[in-house]
């Protein structure tokens, strides 16, 4: 559980320099951001992704968003996002929040969907591996 705390105030560290040119230094390209300002309705299809693979899709709590994007060769934008998500177990009591990434990204008729590409279980190899996926991809 350290190691998961350890873990995710490095991201944050990393992230927030990024974005304030503190890595790279003022005026630089090499440090520039592709992170996105999600809405809040985006972060309820997020949400509605996630619930899916909930016991109780119900109960389902996101916090710790951020987000970027890519474009794709063709042409197509994806929004990566990453944070964490808790649920609530068979037994009615909310488990430990985890750390998910996964995409937005637009459907052939427009509309918009999450796909969850990874929920960490508890251990902090899985929690570390979920941090690493999202540094890759949100820089």
């Amino acid at each position: 559980m350290i190691l998961t705390r350890c873990a995710a105030a490095i991201l944050a560290c990393v992230l927030v320099a990024s974005t304030t040119g503190a890595v790279y230094g003022e005026g630089s390209t090499a440090g520039v951001s592709n992170i996105y300002d999600i809405s809040d309705a985006e972060i309820e299809i997020v949400k509605s992704g996630l619930a899916d693979l909930l016991v109780d899709p119900e109960s389902v709590r996101v916090s710790d968003i951020f987000a970027g994007t890519e474009t794709l060769n063709e042409g197509r934008e994806i929004i990566w996002v990453c944070g964490r998500v808790q649920g609530r177990t068979p037994m009615g009591g909310y488990a430990p929040r985890t750390h998910f990434i996964g995409a937005l990204a637009h459907d052939d008729t427009g509309e918009q969907y999450f796909q969850v590409l990874k929920i960490a279980d508890q251990s902090d190899e899985e929690q570390i591996d979920v941090l690493e996926k999202c540094l890759k991809v949100i820089k």
